[in-house]
Parts: C-alpha cells; sequence; structure tokens
C-alpha cells in the first residue's frame, strides 16, 4: 500500500514539476500547430533561462508562470522571426517607431489562441546609422546563412512534427553570420548597443515577460523581487490604473563567440537579456493588449554595457 501511495506521490509531483518547469504546457492547445508551437516556446524558455539565472529565479518565486510575450532583435528583417510564428497561427496587430533608436517593431498575435503568449519584434534600420557602424553590419549580413525554405515554414502550417524543433532552435541559438571581430562589436557598441548585441546574439531571444495578474500588482512583484535580492530595475514604466505598466530585472552577462586581435577565435563577456514583467489593466471593459512606444523605448535600454550585473 505504501509504495502505491508513494507511486502516485512521484507521479503528482512529477505533474507538477512538469507545470513549473514548462510553463507554455498549461495553455489549452486544440490543434497540432498549437501544441507544437506551445513545445517550442517552452524550449526557448530552457534555453533562454539556462543563460539567465534569474529567470529560474522568478519562476521559482512567482510559483505559476504566465508568459505574457516574448521579444526578438534583427537587423536582418524581422521576417526571418515572424514567419516561423506566422506559419504557426500568429499574425500582425501593432507597427511602431523608435526614431532615437533607429527601430522599428511588429507585434504579433496568435489569430484563435488568446493564451499564446505576444511576440515583439524589432529591426535596426541600419540606412539611419553612420557609415563605420553599417559597412560592420553589411559585412555580417554578407554572409549570412540561407533563410529558412518555403518548404519547411509549409510544413509548418500544414503539419509541424517533433523533429522539427531542433531545426528551429538552430536558427535561433546559432548566429546567423560570421563570427564579429571583438573590435568590431566595440565600435558598433559606440554607435548603437542594441546593433551590438544583434551582431552577438543574432536571433536569440531577447527577453520572456511575466504577465502579473490580481490579486499580484506590478507594485507588489517589484518589491517581493527585490526582498528576494534580485537586481531590479529600478522604477515602474506606467502609472498605477494605465493600460500598461512594466518594469524588469537588470540584463545579465553571458559569454559570447567573438574572433580576437590575432585572428583567433576566442569569447568575451557582454550583455544578454532581462527577465521583464507587465500589468495589462482594463480600459473600457476590454484589457489593453498592445504595447507603448515611450515604455519599449526605456527597455531597450536595458542591455546597455553599463546595466549589466554578472550571471
Amino acid at each position: 500500500m505504501f509504495s502505491l501511495v508513494l507511486c502516485l506521490c512521484l507521479v503528482l509531483f512529477s505533474s507538477y514539476a512538469d507545470a513549473i518547469t514548462r510553463p507554455h504546457a498549461a495553455i489549452a492547445a486544440s490543434t497540432p500547430q498549437e501544441h507544437f508551437l506551445a513545445d517550442l516556446l517552452d524550449e526557448l524558455w530552457f534555453t533562454y533561462k539556462d543563460r539567465l539565472s534569474y529567470a529560474s529565479k522568478c519562476e521559482a518565486l512567482l510559483n505559476n508562470l504566465t508568459n505574457d510575450h516574448l521579444a526578438f532583435r534583427t537587423f536582418g528583417g524581422i521576417h526571418r522571426i515572424s514567419r516561423i510564428f506566422e506559419a504557426l497561427g500568429y499574425e500582425a496587430r501593432g507597427c511602431y517607431n523608435f526614431p532615437g533608436k533607429h527601430l522599428t517593431a511588429i507585434h504579433y498575435e496568435h489569430k484563435t489562441n488568446k493564451q499564446m503568449p505576444k511576440l515583439f519584434i524589432s529591426e535596426l534600420k541600419i540606412f539611419e546609422l553612420e557609415e563605420e557602424a553599417r559597412k560592420i553590419i553589411e559585412e555580417a549580413l554578407q554572409s549570412h546563412r540561407p533563410d529558412l525554405t518555403n518548404a519547411l515554414l509549409a510544413q509548418l502550417r500544414e503539419n509541424p512534427t517533433p523533429d522539427l524543433i531542433p531545426v528551429l532552435l538552430k536558427h535561433f541559438e546559432t548566429l546567423p553570420w560570421k563570427l564579429p571581430t571583438k573590435q568590431q562589436v566595440e565600435i558598433l557598441n559606440k554607435h548603437s548597443q542594441y546593433a551590438a548585441w544583434v551582431l552577438v546574439h543574432g536571433y536569440r531571444v531577447n527577453h520572456f515577460t511575466a504577465l502579473v495578474s490580481p490579486p499580484e500588482t506590478l507594485d507588489s512583484v517589484l518589491e517581493m523581487l527585490q526582498s528576494a535580492g534580485l537586481p531590479m530595475k529600478e522604477t515602474i514604466e506606467g502609472e498605477i490604473g494605465s493600460k500598461l505598466r512594466q518594469t524588469s530585472t537588470k540584463a545579465g552577462v553571458t559569454t559570447v563567440n567573438v574572433m580576437g586581435d590575432d585572428g583567433l577565435p576566442t569569447t568575451m563577456p557582454w550583455t544578454y537579456a532581462y527577465m521583464e514583467f507587465a500589468e495589462r489593466n482594463a480600459i473600457d471593459g476590454k484589457r489593453f493588449e498592445g504595447f507603448l512606444g515611450p515604455q519599449a523605448t526605456e527597455l531597450f535600454d536595458m542591455t546597455k554595457t553599463s546595466d549589466v550585473d554578472e550571471l
């Protein structure tokens, strides 16, 4: 009898642990595309939190993590990220412009499943940068690997199979161009910290965002995380009661691959990502699902090299 009870307890604990460590598994998926999408998002979450220790700490403290949105950065074209998710049921919902950052962005939502997290994909307007910066980026883009094929995207749309998960993870996790030199990264950073980030990280997830829902507020969550010793952004973007309020951890540092001055591969520390927190409130009875340019501008700056803590 004891053995049976023990087995049942282990099964229940295993199910509970899976729900905690696979936050997108809680999404009610009704199609093969949605099940595949939830698995892909969980795999992206794993690689992200492996690099950002804050994420695991936040996950443990928040208990049941709901992902509001995840963000990607590009200077090779938003389509190199968006096409994957469009094939899996997403569509564009909002466009944003950040003149001071030389950036544009599009946010995407799933067409039918409102539990799926939103996407925020931004792109650098290379043509607005000075020639020195443009040349570095253009050299990288000249060595860009081939895009994902239309046949693969069609398979995602029609019948995604588990063997495609590693293919897509490689797309996100492998630098899509040749290794930059350490000097190129440092020069580009003087022109645009966003550009330097993309040069060394490619299409990796920039951040995941925990949705803060009643009875919790963003203020109470911020206080809890600060009390737990997490390095948090000192302020909250957005007034109490406004349609969108956001804050985040400070960015962590990871090791990136570059070419050294001697022409040999080496590594250097560079900012990677932060964990964001969002509180969405109802306006005229309907919860706001978009993004606000001024607030996003503040969060873009979280990956400046002066705003980092070591992992």
